[in-house]
Parts: C-alpha cells; structure tokens; sequence
C-alpha cells in the first residue's frame, strides 16, 4: 500500500475525517489489502492514512458495529474472520432477503437497469474466462447488490451492501462454480428485464441456496467445522 499523501488538518471537521477514514478502511478490507483474522496496528494504519490515532478509532467502532472487524481484550482488533457456521447464518439471512429485492428491482425495471445490470455481467464473464477469482467475487457482490439498489428499498440494500463487503473480505465464494452461477445471473436478469416479479423471486432464492450447499459442503470436505446443511 502506498502512504498517504495527505496530513492531519487540526481544523478538519472530526465527524468528516473519521468518515474518510472509515471509507478507507473498508475499500482496503475489500480489496484484501487488510487480511481477516489479522491484528491491525494503529499506529501503522494512522501513519499511512495520515490521521491521529481519535479518527481512526471512531471509524474502527463503526466497522466493528458492521461485522467487518472485531475486537477482543487479548488481541486487540482484526479484520473478522467468519466461522463455517457464521457462513451458513450470513446466507440464510440473504435467503430471506435478495429474493424480495430481485422482486421489487424487476417491478421497477428501466432501461438503465438493464444496461447496467449488463455490463456488470459481462464483466463477469471475461473475468471467468481468464479464471480471475478475485474479481469474479467482486463482481458477484456487485450484481447482487445493484439488484438490491434498483429495489429502491434503501433497507435491503444498505443490509446486502454489509454482508457482501463481509463475503468479499472473506472470499466467500472462491469455491463457488462460476460458470454456473454465470448462467443463472443471465437468467436473472432476463427475468428481471421481462418485468416477471414471481420468476425472478424465484431465481434468485434457488441461485443463492444452490451456493450456500455448495459452498457448506466443499469447506466441509476441506475439513472445517462440520454444519448440517
């Protein structure tokens, strides 16, 4: 990571700063610069972000509020990192969810839905053709989080936008099969541009528990805590 060129303004408002710092931080979780289960060094990430020691925590606090780090007496703080069984929680939460926001955003289809939604899945797919896992996870997250968006509930969305920043983090769906899970965002989308509200419920509810068994079952074979799917 490249040190910050910007210093601590001691007129810059407290509430501003934090935010900025607190908007960092959770763009370096995402991108793994930040790495789940690491301890954060304070003094490292104030000298790099260029802040004192008040902003940083106040933005540490807020993402510890969001289940993007966590704090213990022993070991100070860390970027979470998510048990099998968290997973599992985390997906039946988004079972209950994204299926409603799939409905909703086909209600509301646009044109600039559609062209957006397209782009991102065609994004999606070169970035599975060259196997870059990376970004295919990014992207995942984005798709599902622009459908929320385009729901235009701003409670689902801002609920979609944590966890899949919480999956990105952990990258959570590097074993997933992309090529599947390519195919069934296509047909999402179709239905989604058809305006047909009950299919694209019912997508959206089959692609997501067809990824959480699949994900549940091959960390299981990997040896992880054991869970009943």
């Amino acid at each position: 990571m490249k040190k910050s060129n910007m210093k601590p303004q001691p007129n810059q408002d407290t509430a501003a700063l934090s935010q900025r710092v607190y908007d960092d931080l959770k763009k370096m979780i995402v991108s793994g610069d930040l790495i789940p289960g690491n301890r954060l060094n304070q003094k490292e990430l104030a000298d790099k972000l260029g802040v004192s020691r008040t902003p940083l925590l106040a933005a540490f606090n807020k993402l510890i509020q969001e289940n993007l780090l966590e704090s213990t007496p022993n070991r100070g703080v860390y970027v979470k990192q998510l048990s099998l069984m968290e997973i599992a929680d985390l997906y039946d939460i988004r079972l209950q969810l994204e299926p409603l926001g799939a409905q909703k955003a086909a209600e509301h289809v646009d044109g600039q839905m559609i062209q957006e939604l397209s782009n991102i899945l065609n994004e999606y797919e070169e970035a599975v053709k060259i196997d870059n896992v990376l970004r295919i996870i990014q992207l995942d997250a984005l798709f599902h989080s622009s459908i929320m968006k385009f729901s235009k509930n701003s409670f689902l969305y801002n609920m979609v936008v944590n966890f899949d920043i919480i999956m990105v983090s952990n990258r959570i769906g590097l074993l997933n099969e992309h090529h599947k899970s390519l195919e069934e965002h296509k047909a999402l989308l179709v239905a989604i541009s058809d305006g047909n509200t009950e299919k694209a419920k019912t997508i959206m509810h089959n692609h997501i528990k067809d990824a959480r068994q699949n994900l549940l079952h091959r960390l299981s074979v990997l040896n992880m805590t054991y869970i009943k799917m």
